[in-house]
């Protein structure tokens, strides 16, 4: 619990990530983090790619809400079918 409540708290003090702290924050691999560069909002500092920690909370917002109405509209679709 404690690693946790800590990771919040550095987060929390942090205004941007790298790809590497932002594929840790995230659970995924920096592979994944680099694959999906075009759409997670960045900037480049000199030659370094930085992710606005706020900008990265409205995406995954939007992308949470996003999938959750292409579930409900695959669902309603479905349970149209059947009557």
């Amino acid at each position: 619990m404690n690693a946790e409540r800590d990771q919040a708290m550095w987060l929390a003090n942090r205004l941007a990530l790298s790809i590497k702290e932002t594929a840790k924050v995230l659970g995924i691999s920096e592979g994944h983090v680099r694959k999906a560069m075009p759409e997670i909002p960045h900037l480049y500092i000199g030659a370094r790619v930085v992710i606005p920690v706020d900008a990265l909370r409205d995406w995954l917002r939007a992308q949470a809400q996003a999938e959750a109405e292409t579930g409900a509209r695959v669902v309603d679709d479905i349970l149209d079918s059947l009557k």
